[in-house]
């Protein structure tokens, strides 16, 4: 540490700065990393849970009016009617696929995509019971229509759909609430990381401060010490010219300036006494006259 002692004041303050703004910097740093991180977190919530959640359940809602589409093309009678109704089941229908397609795209575990394949095989099987509904009731035969829509197969098909939609939905809310208590987490230990580094980093200005200060206003409180006792007349203290800064040689020229004046005083006293002297024998020789 002496090679410190021995820098510049000015050094030593801008060097206490740099130190204190790299403390701040180091702090700022890893905050941003904390809050990069929840917010990555909070996107993986909002991008492969939240929507997804949203698609699951479109698709749910789309595939029962896909029923209740297929109930009125059987049910109606009127073959324009018949027609705009197969025209909106065939698009209703590519909206479920697209929002069925969106959700399997948003999967990141093997159980769900093994669950989202039971999904779609029971949604080919109804499709092409679909096929077969709409063939029969746009022939004329309604009756064959309604009772394969009502068959054992159909509500087999379309329940193995709903379960697996159901299923589906619940593990991605398991999921949206894990990665939530995840995230909770993920913040608290933020925000505690960022206490426990906001107090190093206070400490270390405070305790940088603190030095600092010191190593300046030491050596000012002794040089003022010194000049104390020589402005009582004691000449014999020095100062203690420790280093090599501005205050080292402001001490080492008070130091010099000392030598000089007990010099000075040591000539006038030996001036002083050789008057004495003469004069001694000046009234010797007077006496003598």
């Amino acid at each position: 540490m002496k090679w410190f002692y021995n820098q510049k004041i000015g050094t030593k303050l801008l060097a206490g700065f740099i130190i204190v703004a790299l403390i701040a910097g180091v702090v700022g740093y890893v905050g941003i990393i904390n809050i990069n991180e929840i917010t990555a977190r909070d996107t993986e919530l909002y991008e492969y849970n939240t929507l997804p959640l949203a698609d699951i359940g479109e698709a749910s809602a789309g595939f029962q009016r896909v029923r209740i589409y297929l109930r009125d093309i059987c049910m109606e009678k009127d073959m324009a009617a018949k027609s705009k109704y197969v025209r909106e089941l065939e698009e209703l229908a590519k909206e479920v696929m697209e929002h069925l397609n969106k959700f399997e795209a948003k999967l990141q575990t093997q159980e769900g995509r093994n669950e989202f394949a039971k999904v779609k095989a029971a949604t080919t099987k109804f499709v092409d019971l679909q096929e077969q509904i709409i063939q029969l009731a746009t022939s004329g035969q309604a009756e064959a229509a309604m009772a394969l829509l009502f068959s054992d197969a159909a509500n087999k098909a379309a329940q193995e759909v709903n379960d697996g939609i159901v299923k589906l939905y619940q593990m991605k809310l398991d999921a949206a609430n894990k990665l939530e208590v995840e995230n909770d987490a993920t913040s608290a230990a933020a925000v505690n990381t960022m206490l426990v580094f906001a107090g190093i980093a206070v400490a270390l200005a405070i305790g940088l401060g603190i030095f600092i200060t010191r190593i300046i206003t030491r050596p000012v409180q002794h040089l003022q010490a010194v000049m104390g006792k020589v402005e009582q007349g004691d000449l014999t203290v020095r100062g203690e010219a420790n280093t090599k800064d501005e205050l080292g040689q402001l001490t080492a020229s008070f130091n010099q300036m000392l030598d000089y004046l007990r010099e000075f005083v040591q000539k006038v006293q030996d001036g002083s006494r050789a008057v004495a002297a003469a004069s001694e024998q000046i009234s010797a020789s007077t006496q003598q006259v």
